[in-house]
């Protein structure tokens, strides 16, 4: 659980674009910092700290999870939450302990690379603040400051979770120095070449018995097709009116209702492309009507102005689609087809061939992947051997108190 400290600090840069405020727990510095949540060779863990990391998770949950932080349905998940975070303490208490024993701090790189990391989140917020001025407004807004208002928006969301720049930064900081420590003690231990060569041939195997494009190292790529897919969908306002009918038992008039809304529109605009207008344009147009009625982001099935990639394994488009891109010939279009509530039509760009890698071409992505696995089990052992030796308290009963 030592990464979970990690991750509950990068989880502070998720939260500055979905930061939820509201669903925090307020840290009472002076209240809190007189209750011990757990000792560690006699160094005491303060509440606040808990506090702090556990405001961290809950706004990351509460973006997939309505009423994360109080609905009693997802109270057992929150006191695992809790106790993962408790353990998370203690264990980087015990880290800090042996670093200090084999004389590791924080030092003036640690620090630049927590800078660099701050940096480039701002840089990246910054980014999107302008690309969101751009879609709304079609330019970028010149009498904006947007570094300001990146780093304003970082400090409330840092502030919200309870530390200051400068304990946000010292706490990054921190971790490099732990993964550097870390490093030290794990930089001996390595994959067998057996062992790389039985992950190739296995994993090979398993990706041809079984077509997937998410593996770890992708060693075999199945053939397929470049295509891209125009989506004709209902406005806010129309979706609204033929869900009226849907609940009104009106199928018939509901269908007609599609039919004579999308369905024409979709025909005219394959139209278009069969007549040598590029389909490119006819998703554009597609894509600025989304943004203007404010639903391209609730689309299951999105316009898109990059190519994607069907293969052998499912496209994940509803109705009959997978079957009718495959069927034309490279350069040609699709029939309209029917797709849950929306009319879409594709366009087949041309095959491209299977592709085997050679054990060359990815020995050392395997041998990182292996790498990893083997200095997480190894830095587990670690951690629980340290644990065996040291004199631990927890108060679990004082972060499991709801809040």
């Amino acid at each position: 659980m030592h990464n979970l400290k990690k991750l509950a600090v990068i989880l502070v840069v998720i939260a500055m674009v979905f930061a939820c405020t509201g669903c925090l727990i307020q840290v009472n510095e002076e209240k809190n910092n007189a209750i011990v949540v757990a000792t560690v060779n006699g160094v005491e863990i303060l509440k606040s700290e808990f506090i702090k990391l556990y405001n961290i998770q809950l706004s990351y949950y509460e973006q997939s999870y309505e009423d994360f932080a109080t609905s009693s349905q997802y109270e057992s998940a929150r006191n695992s939450i809790k106790l993962s975070i408790l353990d998370t303490l203690v264990s980087d208490e015990l880290v800090r302990q042996h670093m200090e024993k084999d004389g590791y701090s924080v030092n003036d790189d640690d620090k630049k690379k927590a800078q660099e990391d701050i940096e480039k989140t701002l840089e990246e917020y910054k980014q999107e603040l302008i690309d969101a001025d751009i879609e709304d407004k079609g330019s970028k807004d010149d009498t904006k400051d947007y570094d300001k208002l990146a780093h304003d928006e970082l400090l409330r969301v840092i502030k919200a979770n309870g530390y200051t720049e400068e304990e946000y930064l010292a706490e990054g900081a921190m971790q490099f120095c732990m993964e550097r420590y870390k490093d030290s003690l794990l930089k001996d231990i390595t994959s067998k070449e057996d062992d790389i060569v039985t992950y190739y041939n296995d994993n090979l195997k398993s990706q041809k018995d079984k077509l997937t494009l998410t593996a770890d190292v992708q060693i075999y790529t199945p053939s397929g097709i470049n295509y891209k897919v125009a989506v004709i969908s209902f406005t806010q306002a129309q979706q609204a009116e033929y869900k009226a009918l849907i609940d009104a038992g009106k199928t018939s008039d509901a269908a007609a209702y599609k039919s004579n809304t999308l369905l024409t529109k979709a025909n005219a605009l394959l139209a278009r492309v069969k007549n040598g207008e590029s389909i490119d344009t006819i998703i554009n147009e597609l894509i600025a009507a989304e943004i203007a009625d404010g639903t391209e982001e609730d689309k299951t099935i999105n316009n898109t102005k990059e190519y994607k990639k069907f293969r052998t394994v499912a496209s994940g488009i509803a109705g009959t689609f997978d079957d009718a891109i495959t069927a034309i010939q490279a350069g040609d279009v699709t029939d309209v087809l029917e797709s849950e509530d929306k009319y879409i039509f594709g366009y087949n760009a041309g095959r491209f061939d299977e592709n085997t890698r050679t054990l060359d071409e990815c020995k050392e992505e395997i041998r990182e992947l292996l790498d990893e696995e083997l200095h997480a089990e190894e830095w587990t052992d670690l951690i629980e051997t340290w644990a065996s030796e040291a004199d631990i308290t927890k108060h679990k009963n004082r972060v499991l108190k709801n809040y």
